[in-house]
């Protein structure tokens, strides 16, 4: 009978591993990994692993799993191994040797770690705006007065501030300048600051 083919499993399908220490810390805002599970590697001493993989600064990209020596199904192409027998393989340092650390671990019956590419690559961008533009979330049960910039929502402007819009069009062959009104209002609000 025909294989079944797993196109992306999600932790209710099979048990979630821990989520290791060093994950959690880089990724402090993600609480929970939808698609980050475990499997053993399948090494035959002939044909190897048949894995066709890419490093990245996660891990291994899985690219292609051949059929023989055959893998666990939980390993798809588009996961990312992002450890091998508890050794983490994601970059914390800019000088680790991941080859090595990879190359040391591989062997048959080692237990890998995976998450999803493209949970990864959410993770990423998530952590990435998140630096830029740290949000305030609120707990469940916290009060919003508990924020510490709740007092700006209500507190009156002071006779320097003006309320501000800038809107510029975007197009190659645009071309923009401001209305008398607004260039009014921006000439006072430089003179305020000089």
């Amino acid at each position: 009978p025909p294989h079944p083919v797993f196109n992306s499993v999600s932790a209710m399908d099979v048990d979630a591993p821990e989520v290791p220490p060093w994950l959690a810390s880089r990724f402090p805002s993600r609480r929970t990994w939808e698609t980050l599970r475990s499997c053993p590697l399948r090494v035959d001493a002939e044909l190897g692993a048949g894995l066709d993989m890419e490093e990245s600064e996660h891990g291994y990209l899985v690219d292609g799993v051949e059929e023989k020596p055959g893998q666990d199904p939980l390993l798809q192409p588009g996961d990312t191994i992002i450890a091998i027998d508890g050794e983490r393989l994601m970059s914390g340092e800019p000088d680790m040797d991941m080859a090595s650390v990879f190359g040391s671990r591989f062997r048959h019956g080692a237990l890998l770690l995976l998450l999803s590419s493209r949970e990864l690559r959410e993770a990423v961008i998530e952590k990435e705006s998140n630096e830029e533009c740290p949000c305030e979330e609120m707990e469940e049960d916290a009060k919003p007065e508990a924020l510490a910039n709740y007092e700006l929502l209500w507190r009156a402007k002071s006779e320097t501030e003006h309320e501000a819009t800038v809107r510029i069009p975007v197009g190659r062959a645009t071309a923009w300048q401001l209305d008398a009104g607004m260039l009014g209002d921006m000439q006072r609000d430089l003179g305020i600051v000089s």
